[in-house]
């Protein structure tokens, strides 16, 4: 790996600062709400220093996104510490991505729950990251989703449809946090989606 200069990695760190408060900005005031100058100044920067990294406030919004969305889309890929059966791994991999959404949660219930600001038309550039990030999870959950298949555990059948189905208990459940919910444990959360998803909502047939 290349050795950073000074100067770069003073610019990767101006980045990160900017990109750290713009989460806190736009989390609290919504996109259209936000504004340069704000996002500059809780950075610890003056106003005019943001531009020379970013364009505008669109630049910064899909920035975040995409750095979000990397963390994200990571998490499909992580192994467990130990092999697990399909079902554990499933459910492993469901606490990981709650835990990273509540540590962003502000963020993720405005930008991802209910998606305000951010239109899925991929002929605008936030629009496109979207629709890429969404695609990138989805691919990463049919993974995870291909080795209950071939476990038995699920049905043939395509591995993005099931995750697919996995992605709106999720989304769900995502939808509650603004209504005071928050409280429940990540763990209890995750039980839920894990449960309806392999059984549903129906009462249980009597043996």
């Amino acid at each position: 790996m290349p050795i950073q200069t000074r100067k770069q990695r003073e610019a990767e760190l101006a980045r990160t600062s900017f990109l750290e408060a713009a989460v806190q900005v736009f989390s609290r005031k919504g996109y259209h709400g936000a504004t340069m100058d704000e996002i500059a100044r809780l950075a610890g920067y003056s106003p005019g220093a943001i531009y020379r990294y970013f364009q505008g406030k669109d630049d910064v919004l899909l920035s975040v996104l995409k750095r979000l969305g990397e963390r994200f889309t990571a998490q499909t890929r992580e192994e467990p510490p130990v092999k697990l059966a399909f079902v554990d791994r499933l459910r492993w991999f469901a606490v990981q991505h709650v835990a990273l959404a509540d540590e962003h949660r502000e963020f993720f219930v405005t930008f991802v729950a209910h998606n305000p600001a951010v239109e899925w038309d991929k002929t605008t550039p936030l629009g496109a990251e979207a629709c890429r990030f969404f695609d990138d999870l989805i691919t990463g959950i049919a993974d995870i989703m291909s080795l209950g298949i071939d476990e038995g555990v699920l049905r043939p059948g395509d591995p993005r449809r099931h995750a697919r189905i996995f992605t709106a208990l999720m989304k769900g459940m995502s939808e509650s946090w603004p209504h005071g919910e928050r409280s429940t444990p990540a763990a209890e959360w995750v039980e839920q989606i894990i449960d309806v998803f392999f059984h549903g909502v129906a009462t249980p047939k009597e043996p």
